[in-house]
């Protein structure tokens, strides 16, 4: 995949993860899931990062 492609796809999976239909699903453990979904987002772009200097370099 190039750069601006993971890019869109990561912001998409995020607008998904974050907006109404999921989150409806979730309300009972809202709090653990929006704790949740937020570290395995960062961890995620972290991962993307990483991948991407260690391509570079």
């Amino acid at each position: 995949m190039e750069n601006k492609e993971i890019w869109i796809f990561v912001f998409c999976m995020g607008t998904l993860f974050f907006n109404w239909p999921i989150l409806g699903t979730v309300k009972a453990s809202l709090p653990y899931y929006l704790y949740g979904a937020w570290a395995c987002f960062i961890g995620v772009i972290a991962f993307i990062i990483f991948l991407e200097r260690r391509r570079r370099g």
